[in-house]
């Protein structure tokens, strides 16, 4: 799909300074790139692994069996979380299931250089460490390739952690994930961007471009604020004149105040944050809200709640595998893309790439 339709100067919310983040924790005093091999030497060990590297990108080999885990040290807690217990911790268990671990523990602006020096070598998994922006982004790059992706959850909501029904505890995620236990999976192409649990237009990423950011495990904290402040915008927000095309069909044009789009759909079960199910279907879920009294957002954020959020008679709910989006009266559009804010040229184009993202099954390992 043509890269067009993306602003070339997409406005994506960052992590706060890692720098700020780290002061009382050891992994400060790393570098920015680390190849280790989990060992009981400390400093002087860690060296000589260096010397007689067993980082997968570090010499050639035909074994599935190694991986090579990407962490981004900027994300979610990892600075929280990450010392030298924890880390020889993570590539023990990676090793008790049968992989030959090497890590690299980068910066946000190093991933893409990383991922693509390990997807040059034959290696059975590559495991995304991060929150759902640093899993979105990895998984961009790993769309069509061979190699499966993992996803060690280090974020504040893991939306596709959750998804695929991983363990949200780092390490517990991470004993989860064996060599050629995987699946295919949909993914959602925007421009040049990716979505692999929902894109939400209208009052929600405007309210999230005005508000403090959060980072960190107790995702009810953001919820909370975000709650109360999304139920007064979304009231006093105008609603959007927009044209909607599916899989070719003539456009419709609606008005609505927020607008979901979800490769599969929203399991019919309680929760606060939503799940996914069939994520393998090769349709995408379109909610469109009707809303426009404070009765009627109090009935679909109760509905939302229990699981019935496809009952509720104010949103409309459509299917489609590719779609076209263009907001009368607007040259651009703000999207939430799995957490991460994005500006798009209008109109904007989607579409559903049918399993074309192979992911390590960490629900595989209950079998």
């Amino acid at each position: 799909m043509s890269s067009e339709n993306l602003d070339v100067s997409s406005e994506l919310k960052s992590d706060s300074s890692f720098a700020d983040r780290t002061k009382s924790v050891s992994i400060a005093e790393k570098t920015s790139v680390i190849a280790v091999e989990a060992t009981s030497t400390g400093v002087e060990g860690r060296s000589h692994a260096a010397e007689t590297s067993t980082d997968p990108l570090a010499q050639p080999n035909d074994e599935l069996n190694k991986c090579v885990v990407v962490v981004n040290k900027e994300s979610g807690t990892v600075c929280d979380l990450w010392d030298d217990h924890f880390e020889a911790e993570l590539l023990e268990r990676l090793k008790a299931n049968g992989w030959e671990p090497g890590l690299k523990l980068v910066k946000g602006e190093e991933i893409e250089e990383t991922v693509v020096a390990a997807k040059s070598r034959k290696i059975g998994g590559l495991i995304a460490g991060g929150g759902d922006g640093t899993t979105n982004s990895i998984a961009r790059l790993m769309l069509g390739s061979d190699i499966p992706m993992g996803i060690l959850p280090f974020g504040t909501l893991n939306l596709a952690a959750r998804d695929l029904g991983s363990p949200l505890e780092p390490l517990d995620a991470v004993a989860s994930l064996y060599p050629g236990r995987t699946r295919e999976i949909d993914a959602l192409e925007l421009g040049d961007r990716l979505c692999l649990c929902m894109a939400i237009l209208g009052v929600y990423p405007e309210l999230l471009n005005k508000s403090e950011e959060f980072h960190g495990r107790n995702w009810w904290r953001k919820f909370t604020k975000l709650g109360s402040d999304f139920f007064k915008a979304f009231l006093s927000s105008p609603k959007m004149e927009l044209s909607l095309g599916m899989d070719g069909t003539k456009a419709e044009r609606v008005k609505s105040r927020m607008l979901i789009v979800v490769p599969g759909h929203f399991q019919d079960d309680f929760g606060i944050i939503p799940k996914r199910e069939s994520l393998e279907g090769g349709k995408c879920t379109l909610l469109v809200s009707k809303h426009s009294s404070a009765w009627s957002l109090f009935r679909m954020i109760g509905n939302f709640l229990l699981g019935r959020s496809a009952q509720d008679p104010d949103l409309e709910v459509k299917s489609a595998a590719t779609l076209s989006i263009n907001a009368l009266r607007r040259k651009k559009v703000l999207l939430a893309i799995d957490g991460e804010l994005a500006k798009f040229k209008v109109p904007l184009k989607l579409d559903l790439k049918k399993r074309a993202l192979l992911v390590l099954d960490p629900k595989a390992s209950e079998e």
